[in-house]
């Protein structure tokens, strides 16, 4: 087995990623939360989450 260094450990690992998973799928925002299908619908009505939401709440 041939020794390797951390840095092309990590380069290894991520080539592998990137070459086996869809990365358009892969999630890369900054939060944690679970609002992907607010801004989906957001994007299908071409409005903002704030205002997607801002709309929802008038309609109370």
């Amino acid at each position: 087995m041939t020794q390797q260094s951390n840095k092309e450990f990590v380069d290894d690992l991520f080539n592998k990623l990137f070459s086996h998973v869809d990365t358009d799928m892969i999630d890369l925002h900054d939060d944690d939360t679970c609002c992907d299908h607010l801004e989906l619908k957001a994007a299908e009505l071409e409005v903002t989450v704030d205002e997607l939401l801002l709309m929802e709440n008038t309609h109370l």
